[in-house]
């Protein structure tokens, strides 16, 4: 009865790290982009001047620039996004 439940564990254990090495790296690497898309929009007026062309489409898509915010935050009972479409996504 014990052998069964040992190479679950070890296969559970394995599986459990390796899921939680790949999503460690896949949320830097999102950070990493909306850093850079943060820092290049300051830089140049609140447009992208730099980076993959269908980066910027993917938020075309959505509705709108990134910049579209309103005063206020999540925590003022205001909406954070002019866009509806932007204020769906939070």
């Amino acid at each position: 009865m014990s052998s069964v439940f040992v190479p679950m564990i070890v296969v559970g254990v394995i599986s459990f790290m390796t899921a939680s090495i790949f999503l460690g790296l896949f949320d830097t690497s999102v950070m990493a982009l909306l850093t850079s898309l943060a820092i290049d929009m300051d830089n140049n007026s609140g447009q992208p001047a730099f980076g993959p062309p269908t980066f910027h489409e993917k938020s075309d898509k959505m509705g709108g620039a990134p910049n579209e915010m309103m005063e206020g935050g999540e925590y003022s009972g205001e909406k954070l996004f002019k866009n509806p479409k932007m204020q769906n996504l939070l």
